[in-house]
């Protein structure tokens, strides 16, 4: 939903700005921070935050000047919308705005080593650039200083926002060592970038602090027009610099958020400060003006009259507007999505291909951002007859949608909500392989801003069932009476799982196959390798619901069992031999995200050496938690071979801590199930 800001330049320049070069400034140890080996609060701390620092210095001034619109008071009311990109004024980009990030972690133990590969994330404007300095500082004292690689890699990006992870590993990382470094991202004038500040983190920290100058026209402009959300302890105050109108925070031993599976995004659980710029009085004030200028946005981009004759093109008079629905659907898949995979890392050139002005380019193009797929499906629901509509959401993976937070940039996702036969349903064709009337997991159970025939209101999407989401694994192997086992094993996805893995092939192709046999090895026992063979169904588009799954085929070797001269024991549970149990901790106190509600079923058949049978099995076993979820697990014995097949059902996505005890207990039977044993012997 975010849109150029109108208080900023109305031109965005495509220069690349030059990196801030400047002497880096470092810290000196203390003896104790050299020599400490744990921090008191946090016993066992794999590694412990000495210091961060944020700044951001938004020192724009010609760009403000030049807009000599917003210094009038009904600004707010009489301007009209921007188009989310403009054609560049260079002459508007005379200072180069930059944030950074000053990092001092000392590494306790050997799981802290970790922290030498820094990986920081998140969004920034357009035509940014990195710049990484550091050092690691020895418990001798001895400097090594960072000379290595960077990789700066684009992972999402829409019309108006880009999404970036830059990684590094720095030196000779060792107990003991402090790691010290600045990651500083510059980006050309009249591109604001109000800070989001998060003082809690998954390490204790000792001391922290956040500075924040706002542009000049926020300086020269009303004090009420400008202001943050918080959630910080009362002990921790933000603090406002009249003579510069800047902003500081300062806090001192922050206990690290708490680690917890399957949890909501860490982000909605910290402490946090997330500032914004407004010329409303009230929240309720902003969203209702700032619905309004996006959703004139959104019906001038999907201009119904030059899609009419695409639209007729693609359905028939005699479709039901199910099938016209799918059939747009299907026609919009094709375009290529320039928000992910190899399109979204072009470089500045291709990136300026974001600038369509309509969706009848997109459709021309053959290619847009995620956002503009579905702008181009609603226009063309809309030119076919169909009721259709836009609705805003954030993406629950990162963090949870607050109106208060006064940002609209937060929901910066775009889905379709079509009416079919008097029903709303909803359409994700922004998010590569979803399927007609199924969201992607990130987008289900979340709020958002959606356009409605009475104007822009508040709602919240729908979730899927757990029919839509399926992993189904077999495996026919071969026993042996020395317990090795070969074979091959089939792995079918649909629905999440598929465009989870289906998405990150977009991203590193060449990784996929080994990724993906990682991910089986990891949980099957000790002994057995597995090794992608074929694959199928990982790139064509996803048209239907029906769609054929993701399909790949494995290699199975090793040993599953340990004999004796008489007997062979094998794990009753494939699958699941290795896979950690979920759920040990006796309290709990956030909520329980299962990210989508699920099916999965594992198939597996042992063809058994001549001589030998089932001795002692476990008996066949149904594991319920209420209407909830289920556990069914049977076996079966033929003249050869004998069948396992266990059946999981998580139908629900959300439990609250008062559910968490019954949760708890069900995982626990269910780990205790997956641990049974089968033993076969010869036949006397």
């Amino acid at each position: 939903m975010v849109r150029v800001s109108r208080l900023l330049c109305p031109a965005f320049s495509l220069l690349l700005a030059t990196t801030v070069v400047r002497a880096a400034e470092w810290t000196a140890p203390t003896p104790e921070e050299l020599s400490m080996t744990s921090q008191p609060q946090v016993p066992g701390a794999a590694a412990v935050y000495l210091y961060r620092q944020e700044i951001t210095r938004d020192m724009a001034q010609a760009a403000a000047d030049a807009n000599q619109d917003s210094q009038r008071p009904d600004f707010c009311n009489t301007v009209e919308a921007l188009s989310p990109l403009s054609w560049p004024q260079p002459q508007y980009l005379q200072k180069i705005d930059f944030q950074s990030l000053y990092v001092r972690l000392k590494v306790l133990n050997a799981k802290g080593v970790a922290y030498g590969k820094v990986v920081v994330e998140g969004p920034e404007p357009y035509w940014s650039v990195a710049k990484v300095e550091g050092r690691t500082i020895q418990s001798d004292g001895t400097i090594v200083n960072f000379s290595g690689a960077v990789d700066r890699r684009l992972i999402s990006k829409t019309r108006d926002m880009t999404r970036y992870r830059t990684s590094f590993q720095m030196p000779e990382v060792r107990v003991g060592s402090i790691l010290e470094y600045r990651v500083t991202i510059t980006y050309p004038d009249g591109l604001e970038s109000p800070p989001r500040w998060f003082p809690q983190r998954e390490l204790f920290v000792r001391k922290a602090d956040f500075y924040y100058l706002p542009h000049t026209w926020i300086r020269k402009a009303d004090e009420s027009n400008y202001g943050y959300s918080n959630t910080l302890p009362d002990s921790a105050k933000v603090v406002y610099n009249q003579s510069e109108r800047s902003y500081t925070l300062h806090m001192e031993n922050i206990s690290p958020v708490t680690p917890t599976e399957l949890a909501p995004p860490w982000r909605s659980r910290a402490y946090r400060v997330i500032f914004h710029h407004t010329c409303f009085p009230t929240v309720t004030a902003f969203w209702t003006t700032i619905g309004k200028w996006w959703t004139g946005d959104v019906d001038r981009f999907a201009s119904v009259s030059s899609l009419k004759p695409v639209a007729a093109g693609l359905v028939g008079p005699s479709d039901t507007e199910q099938q016209k629905a799918d059939k747009l659907y299907a026609a919009v898949a094709s375009v290529r999505n320039l928000s992910f995979g190899a399109a979204a890392t072009a470089d500045a050139d291709e990136k300026a291909e974001l600038r369509i002005g309509n969706a009848h380019e997109v459709w021309e193009r053959k290619q847009g951002s995620s956002q503009d797929l579905t702008m181009l499906f609603v226009g063309l629901a809309r030119a076919a007859g169909l009721k259709a509509y836009v609705m805003a959401v954030g993406d629950r993976s990162r963090d949870i949608f607050d109106p208060k937070d006064v940002r609209e940039e937060d929901i910066n996702d775009y889905l379709a909500i079509v009416s079919v036969d008097g029903k709303e349903q909803f359409f994700d064709p922004g998010e590569p392989f979803c399927a007609p009337g199924q969201l992607s997991w990130r987008h289900a159970f979340v709020s958002g801003v959606r356009q409605s025939d009475g104007g822009p209101i508040f709602a919240q999407t729908a979730g899927g069932n757990f029919k839509q989401n399926q992993t189904m694994r077999s495996a026919k192997l071969q026993l042996d009476k020395d317990g090795s086992v070969t074979g091959i094993v089939t792995l079918s996805l649909s629905g999440s799982p598929a465009v989870d893995w289906r998405q990150s092939a977009l991203w590193e192709p060449e990784a996929f196959n080994d990724a993906i046999a990682a991910e089986i090895g990891a949980s099957l026992p000790d002994g057995l390798t597995v090794k992608t063979t074929k694959v199928s169904g990982l790139t064509e588009p996803v048209t239907a619901a029906s769609a054929p799954p993701l399909l790949v085929l494995m290699e199975l070797t090793g040993k599953l069992a340990a004999s004796s001269s008489s007997e062979i024991s094998v794990p009753g549970s494939l699958f699941h031999a290795q896979a950690p149990q979920l759920f040990t901790a006796e309290k709990r106190e956030t909520p329980v995200d299962m990210r989508y509600p699920a099916v999965s079923q594992d198939v597996v058949t042992l063809v058994l050496p001549a001589g030998v049978k089932a001795k002692g099995a476990p008996a066949d076993a149904t594991v319920p938690l209420g209407e909830s979820a289920r556990l069914v697990v049977k076996h079966s014995a033929e003249a050869d071979r004998y069948t396992v097949v266990r059946t999981m059902i998580q139908g629900k996505t959300f439990y609250g801590t008062s559910e968490y005890p019954d949760l708890r207990a069900f995982y626990s039977k269910v780990s205790a199930q997956d641990a049974d044993k089968i033993v076969f012997a010869p036949v006397p």
